[in-house]
């Protein structure tokens, strides 16, 4: 459209907005509550058109917040930020007459959004301000940006005096170093002045000083429980650790005797864990938490303990303290159940397998609260795994029994998923419908609870009827199944069972088996659209439409560079097809995008590998494709090992990970698994030498993404991996200093070893040496609550990213802090032309009829607006103007709006229409 036509259709748009809310408030439908005036804003026209649309919206300001919130859209759109903030007074003003205090949250969001958003800093002190003057009206935590890098420690100290004499909500520093230690130090001299106990201030371990005054000066703060932000808990925790890391240890333990509770809303954070063992306080860190648990046995740090037990080498005597501490007749009923559940899962690490069991039974004898359930339900499902797994069949049947009984007394039925599939996984279906059947029952008996505001129940079971081979039954389901919430699939296609099924491919799968193909193709497109890595749903695609799928396979490539399925199939079918020389290419194209292929389940990793070697060997190429044959074997047998560790039985996974490497060495996946729970077991000489392979293995296994697979994850903790890891890596980067790969290694490294600012340099010089390196632009933001990331790179790394991954498939855009909203949209108009979403997939006729003839009330239209807003929504928006929406800004700005239009402020007969603006 002409910029000043498509301005002003905009604005009708805004003018129809409060009148659809009026007429739906006055003849609900089921579709009412979906309508937000996020939606109005994400029908933006495009930047050509926000000049003509600023100079209408100045026209027809009359003053009202509505007409206040569209100026300061119209300047946020156009980069106007003094405009911003002149109009941010005038909207608390009139807010403020409104309904005095009642908008107070939502002003203060869009005070924090102005100063995350400031590109000067008298801008970022203005929007501080302005939070500060709302005082305790605001709610929640005062959040201060790094006002160190901004305005330099003179400054920065000025305005922080400030806040911390005069705010009484807890002050949080999400990130910069400088800024923390700032606070601390004044928070430490002004104690006097404060208003409030700053307790998450003294969440570090260089706030001894901090702590003790706050504790003499605020004696009477409330537990943890009672204040969820900036507790004293959590903040004693990090005291006791510098005690012990000072080697104060007997002042650590009468230390934590005396200020730790049994609030379990505090635990040791895993970096300041792995901390204490870098800088060798393992030992006594062990010793200070079996004191503390030998007299609180009650205190949520049993994990931290056993894991310092276990790699202190002291198992036996551990084992031998729990249980002492578990006979103990005065124990508490949660102790009890916390110390029972620590000490099976001691004993199974350690191979003492029949104790473990024991310990198990015990626990299940035991009667829990109805948040603790869940607990029993996992030892009951892990005795059955553990029966599985061993040949005990006894073992399996108590398990089930335990479990099917938990799961009755459990009144959400949180758990009833995980039971399900493993009845289905114990090849008992019978059982496994029953309980699912029984899920369904509940939550139609119950559907304002949490399982009536969604169709999970109806989804496990499509599940067990897709799993069991029962088409027609799948079919039935959809078909006449009342309560999925929804009137047609495309709704709640990708939402998925407890094997990550996705409902959409269930379906497509039942239509091809009862020869309904086409019906079937359409929505399996769908899916593989949607969840671009699930292999069940190509093999179905191939199925279905054989060699007639490379174009989609290929468009599906062209759409998501980072994801190689497409390749893996597409490779799969050439060499069906007998094109021998480009299955092998295509193979080796899919294993560069990501050669470890760690985020795929049990029995689908390392499938291309499997396919290249057919491809070799059909070229006579038999060595190599030995080769290949054999790192698939090696993944086959680890992922056996990761079921052993997953159960628990750490030694007997270790023994496994040990042999698949005599099949396939050069697994670094393996060797990182292997060294990960040596090092855990305390055998550092062994884990060292695994470390070392591994980290010769990894610039060669990483693409430009990387998926780490189970047990992975923890490969640069402690101080063995990180010495090997230095080594290694900074011997490569020497030989070689222009592999990406490497640098973005050593950025990992440095984060782990809590040298972030260090990261954030190796991760600029790997997106400078590959500028499409996507997992290094992720790594800047996520540096992001760590350490100051300058604006401009944190934007550039957004626009980076959104540039390289539109559809957010490898990692959330959080696009709230872009300021140049042209620039985002212009990035963000691939999106658009890749996310198109079907009109209709299958109709759910019983569904459909349910929701237009059932009345609702607002609770349960608010959950099934959230279901499926859930289920509908892509990873990242959809068009350009849903990402100007996610603006952190904009979503204030349309709070206003609305707010505006409830309290009758510019439509005054608007009072009482109900909003949903996803607030």
């Amino acid at each position: 459209m002409e910029p000043q036509f498509a301005a002003a259709t905009w604005l009708k748009l805004v003018d129809e907005y409060p009148k659809v809310l009026r007429a739906e408030t006055e003849s609900p439908g089921p579709q009412m509550e979906e309508l937000s005036f996020s939606d109005v804003v994400a029908a933006l026209p495009p930047p050509s058109a926000w000049d003509s649309l600023a100079s209408a919206i100045r026209k027809r300001n009359k003053g009202t917040a509505g007409d206040l919130a569209l100026l300061m859209l119209a300047q946020t759109l156009t980069g106007d930020q003094p405009g911003q903030l002149r109009t941010a007074v005038l909207i608390r003003a009139k807010m403020g007459k409104i309904q005095p205090g009642a908008t107070d949250y939502i002003l203060g969001s869009l005070n924090e959004a102005l100063a995350s958003a400031s590109n000067d800093p008298a801008s970022m002190v203005k929007a501080l301000e302005m939070r500060l003057n709302a005082g305790e009206r605001m709610g929640g935590r005062f959040i201060v940006p790094d006002l160190v890098s901004v305005l330099g420690r003179e400054k920065a100290a000025a305005l922080l005096t400030r806040i911390l004499t005069t705010s009484k909500q807890p002050i949080h520093i999400p990130y910069g170093k400088q800024t923390q230690a700032l606070a601390r130090d004044l928070a430490t001299r002004l104690v006097a002045q404060l208003k409030a106990p700053q307790w998450e201030l003294a969440q570090s371990t260089e706030a001894g000083a901090l702590y003790n005054a706050l504790a003499k000066r605020f004696p009477n703060s409330p537990k943890e429980s009672e204040n969820p932000w900036g507790s004293r808990n959590s903040a004693a925790m990090f005291r006791l650790i510098a005690l012990v890391l000072e080697g104060r240890v007997a002042e650590a333990k009468a230390f934590g005797l005396k200020s730790l509770n049994g609030d379990f809303h505090y635990y040791m954070p895993e970096d300041v864990a792995y901390q204490v063992e870098r800088e060798g306080g393992a030992e006594a860190m062990r010793d200070v938490l079996g004191a503390l648990l030998e007299k609180k046995p009650d205190l949520p740090l049993w994990d931290q303990y056993i894991r310092l037990a276990v790699m202190t080498k002291q198992t036996e005597p551990m084992i031998v303290f729990m249980r002492k501490v578990a006979a103990n007749p005065k124990l508490s009923a949660a102790a009890r159940m916390s110390v029972g559940t620590s000490l099976y899962k001691a004993l199974l690490a350690a191979d003492r397998v029949d104790e473990g069991v024991a310990a198990i039974q015990k626990l299940l004898k035991q009667r829990a609260k109805p948040d603790e359930e869940y607990t029993l339900t996992t030892a009951a499902t892990t005795l059955a795994k553990l029966g599985n797994l061993l040949g005990k069949a006894e073992w399996t049947e108590e398990g089930v029994k335990a479990a099917k009984a938990s799961v009755a007394r459990d009144k959400n039925g949180f758990s009833s998923s995980s039971v399900v599939d493993l009845l289905l996984d114990l090849g008992r279906p019978a059982e496994a419908e029953a309980m699912a059947a029984q899920a369904v029952a509940r939550s139609m008996a119950d559907p304002s609870g949490m399982a009536g505001f969604n169709s999970e129940p109806l989804v496990v079971l499509a599940g067990v009827y897709h799993r069991t081979n029962r088409p027609q039954d799948v079919l039935t389901l959809l078909d006449e199944a009342e309560q999925w919430k929804a009137t047609d699939l495309v709704e709640i296609y990708a939402s998925k069972d407890g094997q990550d099924t996705p409902l959409g491919f269930m379906a497509a799968s039942a239509l091809a088996k009862v020869g309904r193909r086409e019906e079937a193709l359409r929505i399996v497109e769908a899916v593989l659209r949607k969840v671009g890595d699930f292999d069940p749903a190509y093999e179905l695609l191939i199925e279905v439409q054989g060699a007639n799928a490379l174009p989609l396979l290929e468009a599906l490539h062209e759409r998501d560079h980072f994801e190689e399925r497409p390749l893996i199939w597409k490779a799969a079918v050439l060499l069906k097809e007998g094109r021998t020389d480009e299955a092998a290419a295509v193979a080796r194209q899919a294993i560069a995008v990501d050669p470890s292929d760690g985020g795929q389940k049990f029995g689908r990793r390392m499938r291309v590998y499997g396919i290249l070697a057919d491809a070799l060997e059909r070229k006579g190429d038999t060595a190599q494709a030995n080769t290949f044959r054999e790192a698939v074997k090696a993944i086959r047998i680890s992922e056996e090992g990761d079921k052993f560790v997953e159960a628990g039985l750490v030694q007997r996974g270790i023994k496994l990970y040990d042999e698949a490497l005599r099949h396939f060495d050069d697994a670094y996946c393996i060797q990182s698994r292997l060294a990960v729970q040596l090092a855990e077991q305390g055998r550092e000489q062994e884990a060292a030498e695994h470390y070392r392979r591994a980290y010769e293995l990894m610039p060669s296994s990483f693409g430009r993404v990387e998926t780490h697979c189970f047990g992975c994850e923890g490969v640069f903790r402690g101080r063995t991996a990180q010495k090997v890891a230095e080594e290694v890596f900074i011997g490569m980067v020497k030989k070689d200093p222009t592999r990406p790969q490497l640098h973005y290694l050593l950025g990992y490294l440095r984060e782990n070893q809590g040298r972030s600012a260090e990261a954030l340099k190796h991760y600029q010089k790997a997106v400078e040496l590959d500028p499409d390196y996507l997992n290094a632009w992720s790594r800047i933001l996520i540096l992001g609550h760590s350490v100051t990331v300058p604006r401009k790179l944190r934007e550039a790394t957004i626009l980076q990213q959104l540039r390289l991954d539109p559809l957010g498939r490898h990692g959330r855009h959080d696009t709230s802090i872009v300021t140049d909203l042209k620039a985002l949209w212009r990035v963000a108009e691939r999106a658009e032309k890749e996310a198109a979403v079907p009109a209709s997939l299958y109709p759910l006729k019983a569904s459909a009829v349910a929701l237009q003839h059932k009345p609702t009330d607002e609770m349960e239209s608010w959950g099934m607006a959230t279901a499926r807003r859930e289920m509908m929504d892509d990873t990242a928006p959809s068009h350009p103007g849903a990402f100007v929406a996610q603006n952190g800004v904009v979503q204030a700005l349309i709070s206003i709006f609305d707010i505006s239009m409830q309290m009758g402020d510019e439509f005054p007969d608007a009072a009482g229409v109900s909003v949903s603006a996803g607030h």
